[in-house]
């Protein structure tokens, strides 16, 4: 995009295209029209160029810089781009395709300079520079995974932890709102402005930082973001013993809750609380806690039967060395719970997988995700009432944990054959975490399977762009089925892959068994 691009709007027909919010705008209300970013790229590039001959491979390399992809990926923005502007098949109001040469944007376009106030911009995306979050904003903060920086990649898992504690920690404090896990780790690796962020998680105030260590000592440097201006609240850097580690967490998280101390209503008598909560350590034994760091990071990669093996591995050496060490024990209920869903074949049957979760209950009933494991353990054994019990509970404890929402809608109510609720759960989940990949698929079958084909292309594009491969699970047979919905039939056989990740019986249907075998594996509709 230009700079020029950048300070006006493009109007055609009953559009409006902001380049500046990359938004496409309805111009009787502004309401913004839902577009994945790179099917927004293709649509901004087209009418950059109105009225020009663009051929496949100029359009690829616009708006695939330095990335090799499928000329299928620009047919499907294209699809995307022509459902979004309401161009129903046969029509050439906007997009015309010359075979064999390219396609050319058609529509009249007007350009108008860009008000100093957008009078079109979204509420929900407008970025304030100058006043900060309200206090009221600021009782909600999203922790961010810390950067690596010690030059060793085997110690992500350090710098991950370090940001698992801290928002374990914050998440126990009364009146102060922090999303999960899953919700703002989906951002690690990724340049996305923390104004951004803060939007997407709803949350006022952003916490970010990083580790480096050199011999025994590692310095942490943290910092507070104000999530509506980015501007800092707060910044400090730390060195210490490796030793030192959970004094130092401590010391962090009591130095966030002085800086967000007018978010807590000034409420001095609850120091003493915080404190208390602050210094409850999840074990003693610190190598204990390395240990269940490491398998902890397996849960980011998942579908790797050695990889699964080796953390459960890792978990039963941390509760050799503590027994007591209540989130080891459902850490390996998450992941037996990982097992099933993948179809990874653990030592053990299910009767044992359920024992581990249950004495993970009698350590620590407090976690929600432990509840959640539990229900995915019934479901897979055709429990369905009392997998609908342990989902309650588990959102009883945490409502916004968006794992806990994928799974109740995947494994238990789309298994039943509730698919339209299934495709609406997979919706909420995507508002507890718009940036979590896997939820992405999940959106895009589950709507695929109740003949939202609209909405299956536009999530299925967003995953592919935030780094979903196309090929990956169902999605090249949801693509075949959505080609012979629309008669392109001769286009459905290439989406097909040749080795399919399950067995060629577990196909959708409109029965929820076979659903959830199709989606999750074969074993887990069982």
């Amino acid at each position: 995009m230009t700079d020029s691009a950048a300070k006006v709007f493009y109007e055609f027909s009953d559009f409006r295209l902001d380049p500046l919010q990359r938004l496409l705008l309805a111009r009787r209300d502004g309401r913004p029209v839902p577009l994945p970013p790179k099917a927004f790229e293709t649509l901004l590039y087209f009418v950059e160029r109105r009225g020009e001959l663009l051929d496949k491979a100029t359009l690829l390399k616009a708006v695939w810089p330095n990335v090799v992809v499928e000329e299928n990926s620009l047919n499907q923005n294209i699809s995307l781009i022509r459902r979004a502007l309401g161009e129903s098949p046969g029509e050439h109001r906007f997009i015309v395709t010359e075979p064999g040469r390219g396609y050319r944007f058609v529509a009249d376009v007007g350009v108008v300079a860009a008000p100093a106030r957008a009078e079109f911009a979204a509420p929900s995306t407008a970025v304030t520079q100058t006043s900060g979050a309200s206090p009221r904003e600021r009782k909600s903060i999203a922790v961010l995974a810390f950067a690596n920086l010690t030059g060793d990649p085997a110690k992500e898992y350090f710098s991950d932890g370090m940001s698992e504690e801290l928002l374990h920690t914050l998440a126990r404090i009364p009146g102060l709102k922090v999303p999960s896990r899953t919700s703002s780790f989906a951002y690690k690796g990724r340049n996305v402005d923390v104004r951004q962020i803060a939007r997407d998680l709803e949350v006022g105030v952003v916490l970010e930082g990083s580790v480096r260590s050199a011999g025994e000592r590692v310095r942490v440097t943290a910092q507070l973001i104000d999530g509506s201006n980015g501007y800092h609240l707060w910044s400090q850097h730390y060195d210490r013993e490796f030793g030192d580690l959970f004094a130092l967490q401590d010391e962090i998280a009591q130095a966030i809750v002085r800086t967000l101390r007018v978010t807590l209503d000034g409420d001095t008598a609850g120091s003493e609380l915080v404190g208390h909560l602050l210094h409850e350590r999840p074990t003693r034994d610190l190598e204990a806690y390395h240990l269940y760091l490491q398998a902890l990071a397996v849960l980011a990669i998942v579908g790797d039967s050695s990889l699964l093996l080796r953390a459960v591995a890792m978990l039963q050496k941390a509760i050799a060395r503590d027994p007591g060490f209540a989130r080891a024990h459902n850490a390996i209920a998450a992941l037996r719970a990982l097992a099933i869903v993948y179809d990874v074949r653990l030592p053990g049957t299910l009767a044992e997988a359920e024992a581990d979760v249950l004495r993970g209950l009698a350590l620590d009933p407090s976690l929600g995700a432990t509840h959640a494991s539990l229900g995915i353990i019934y479901a897979a054994q055709g429990k369905w009432l009392s997998a609908e019990e342990r989902f309650h509970e588990a959102f009883a404890r945490d409502a916004g944990d968006p794992m806990t929402s994928q799974a109740y809608g995947l494994y238990l109510v789309g298994s039943v054959g509730f698919l339209r609720r299934y495709a609406q759960l997979t919706l909420e989940t995507h508002q507890l975490a718009p940036a979590w990949v896997p939820n992405l698929m999940n959106v895009a079958v589950a709507h695929m399977l109740i003949d939202d084909s609209e909405t299956a292309y536009q999530f299925a594009a967003l995953g592919r762009d935030l780094g979903l491969p196309p090929t990956i699970g169902p999605l090249p047979d949801m693509y075949a089925q959505l080609a012979v919905r629309e008669g392109r039939y001769d286009d459905a056989p290439e989406f097909l892959i040749a080795d399919p990740p399950w067995p060629p019986t577990a196909v959708p249907t409109r029965s929820g068994r076979c659903f959830a075998c199709y989606a999750i594996g074969p074993r887990a509709g069982r």
